[in-house]
């Protein structure tokens, strides 16, 4: 039952889509706004220059959004690379330290072993 449900629903969207698609159809609307403009003259003219005079405040817009967004994102992304650049370099600093540490605490200890293990060869030899 649920395969005859998606089914239907499929050609639902379909069908749909279809629909759009030749309601939205370019062709279909450069047919519709010439036969309104041969209609309409004075109305074509206005929208006509409405379009040119429209074009370049909103392309100083769009021009505006996209350097914005860019300078938005390069900033935050700058920002943020610095942080977690800060982050990962005291974090460095923090393993480099330990580090020190454990190798200075690793030689003192062996060399306190290795004598150890010397002095009780040497005893061991000489107590023979």
């Amino acid at each position: 039952m649920s395969l005859k449900f998606e089914h239907i629903q499929r050609e639902k969207v379909q069908a749909w889509a279809e629909k759009l698609i030749t309601h939205f159809n370019v062709d279909n609307l450069r047919e519709k706004y010439q036969v309104f403009a041969k209609e309409h003259p004075l109305i074509k003219l206005f929208l006509s220059i409405f379009a040119v005079f429209a074009a370049v405040p909103t392309l100083c817009f769009l021009f505006f959004v996209v350097l914005a967004t860019i300078f938005a994102f390069g900033g935050a992304l700058c920002i943020g690379l610095v942080i977690w650049l800060s982050a990962i370099g005291i974090a460095g600093f923090a393993l480099f330290s330990t580090l020190v540490v454990a190798t200075t605490a690793t030689c003192v200890v062996f060399f306190w072993v290795s004598l150890a293990v010397v002095i009780t060869k040497l005893y061991k030899a000489y107590a023979r």
